[in-house]
């Protein structure tokens, strides 16, 4: 075997394993906004009041939730619409996650659930 070879086959498996990981990631994702939904939705029928927006960022939510879920399903089977599906589901986490990850008030979150809603 020439060095070229073995490069190519460590790289293809580089990727085989990335593309599995990425793949269970849309899955986990998915269900974890499929979770917040229901807790928001919870929390607004409990509390009988809908706040502005609440109803438009738990429908974007589910949205998104489904083109990840469908981006998994697509990738598990190996379909041949994935490249669109998975394009999709990565503009959504490039565009709408990661800045929030970059440039959210993360702390701001964790401190208005412990205090019951109110940020100071």
């Amino acid at each position: 075997m020439n060095l070229m070879r073995i490069i190519t086959l460590i790289a293809a498996l580089l990727l085989g394993l990335y593309r599995t990981l990425y793949c269970w990631i849309f899955f986990i994702w998915s269900w974890l906004m499929i979770f917040a939904i229901y807790a928001n939705i919870l929390k607004m029928v409990r509390a009988h009041t809908v706040e502005s927006g609440d109803i438009f960022s738990n429908t974007i939510s589910l949205i998104y939730a489904i083109i990840l879920g469908i981006a998994w399903w697509m990738i598990i089977n190996g379909k041949p619409a994935l490249k669109h599906w998975a394009l999709a589901a990565n503009l959504i986490l490039i565009f709408t996650f990661i800045p929030a990850l970059i440039f959210g008030n993360w702390r701001g979150v964790v401190k208005a659930e412990l205090t019951g809603g109110q940020l100071s």
